[in-house]
């Protein structure tokens, strides 16, 4: 007798099965929404802004980054660690946490603000004092709908994530190019940044809203929940500033030494790569709970294929990436940008040893030695901004490029042996990522020895097309594989 199929049952395993496909896909889809205003509108502000523009654009980017950290004092981040434990608590946790930073970052942008007023320390970095005072609030206002997110985010709601993502910066893409196109032609650089302030203040508010017995929260009565996120998030500080100097202190010394057309085209190149950056964080935000769930059961082997797997892919996307650098220059940008795709190609190798880190900074995070993180970053965004200033006025922006590719590998190789020697937890192997990485060095050698081959007449194009039907069989065949992890 034929069973009959229990639909409800079925659907039920499917998506248990799938809860990290699943969340990995929204993450990244919200991401990408996220980092809208910087990566998907890139075809329409490359166009809108100047070639200068878009350079201070970029400083503008880079100041924001930069004071969302301290504003913040990382406590995001430490309530989404503190729900992926599944703490108690966890109401009276997040709202005195918010609580707290709110005063916090109140009182510091108030410090911002005052100091230059008398110092005008931005124009140093190309940016003009009102944009800087723009930022500020900017960073402010936004860092609610940050706050919020974390939230959902160790909460594993990854639709509302979504959500959030495409409000804000769907919001705040929409509103921009109407000012920029209407009441701010001829300034849209204004339009552009009073969009971004419009869409964080509204949001401030509605995140008020949905906290709005915050106040009534006791600081000195849950102290020492507090006191959890000030230890996770504050040693974390120099980690994620260095971070910032490894991936965008290079604009500001380009601008310096060069121009600021040239922080402009590097400015695009950077913000294309930054596609891989955000599968890699969308990735590991669904990754990192089962990662930890395998690592307390002791699973070693489960996480080494999973990775391993993952680092397949990345490899398959960043070749495709490199392949077809010229095309994706050509459909995003003016002619003025072009020069780019080969600082593109090289950055795209070092966001690859960004994506090896990231698998091994995750175990130390699990151990919560968060100090060893922040000392290995604070090293290597030295020696990153050591070399930043030693090959960009020698090799201009190619020398930015190389600067990031080798603070990349220190930083990936230094966090391997922080783990593997000095924490001593059994970790993924490093050959899989040293394999895969050669494998790409040597597509991007070929690339830029025979550059004028490749991408300058129809048997190069007939040849990248070639790669790239291996690259999408290779997929194919691990379907499979791919979808069973």
């Amino acid at each position: 007798m034929k069973k009959n199929i229990d639909f409800i049952e079925l659907k039920t395993k499917v998506l248990s099965t799938n809860k990290f496909t699943i969340d990995t896909f929204l993450y990244t889809f919200g991401d990408f929404l996220n980092k809208g205003i910087i990566f998907l509108t890139i075809p329409i502000f490359s166009r809108i802004l100047s070639v200068e523009d878009y350079g201070v654009l970029s400083i503008y980017q880079l100041f924001y980054s930069f004071l969302i950290v301290p504003l913040t004092l990382n406590f995001p981040g430490a309530v989404t660690q503190r729900l992926f434990e599944k703490g108690e608590n966890e109401d009276i946790f997040i709202k005195v946490n918010l609580k707290f930073i709110t005063v916090f970052s109140f009182g510091f942008s108030l410090v911002l603000i005052f100091s230059e007023t008398i110092f005008n320390y931005s124009s140093f970095f190309g940016l003009d004092s009102k944009y800087y005072y723009i930022c500020i609030a900017d960073v402010f206002f936004m860092g609610f709908i940050g706050f919020y997110q974390s939230t959902l985010l160790g909460k594993r709601f990854s639709g509302k994530y979504v959500l959030n993502s495409l409000m804000t910066s769907g919001g705040s893409v929409f509103i921009s190019i109407i000012l920029m196109l209407t009441i701010f032609k001829g300034n849209e650089l204004l339009g552009q940044f009073l969009s971004r302030l419009i869409i964080s203040v509204i949001f401030c508010f509605i995140v008020l809203f949905r906290f709005k017995d915050l106040f009534k929260v006791s600081i000195t009565k849950n102290k020492e929940l507090i006191l959890y996120s000030f230890y996770f998030g504050v040693p974390l500080i120099p980690h994620l500033i260095s971070n910032l100097v490894l991936r965008q202190f290079d604009r500001i010394l380009i601008g310096t030494y060069i121009s600021i057309s040239a922080t402009g085209i590097y400015s695009l190149a950077s913000n294309l790569s930054f596609v891989l950056p955000v599968l890699i964080g969308a990735v590991n935000k669904s990754w990192v709970p089962v990662f930890q769930d395998y690592l307390r059961t002791k699973s070693y082997m489960l996480i080494e294929k999973r990775v391993k797997l993952l680092s397949f892919v990345f490899l398959i996307v960043c070749i495709l990436l490199i392949l077809h650098a010229d095309l994706i220059f050509r459909i995003v940008a003016p002619v003025e940008y072009f020069e780019g795709y080969k600082i593109f190609q090289l950055l795209i190798m070092g966001s690859y040893f960004l994506f090896a880190y990231n698998c091994y900074v995750n175990y130390a995070y699990y151990t919560r030695k968060t100090y060893s993180i922040a000392l290995i970053t604070i090293v290597v965004g030295l020696v990153s901004l050591g070399l930043n200033l030693l090959l960009i006025p020698n090799y201009l922006m190619i020398g930015a490029a190389y600067s990031f590719i080798i603070g990349s590998f220190i930083l990936f190789l230094i966090n391997y042996l922080n783990v593997r020697f000095f924490l001593k937890i059994k970790c993924i192997s490093l050959w899989i990522f040293i394999k895969d990485a050669i494998i790409l060095f040597i597509i991007l050698i070929n690339c830029i020895i025979f550059g004028d081959f490749f991408f300058g007449n129809n048997l190069g194009m007939l040849i990248r097309v070639v790669f790239t039907i291996i690259g999408v069989i290779l997929l194919y065949r691990n379907r499979l594989l791919l979808i069973n992890n």
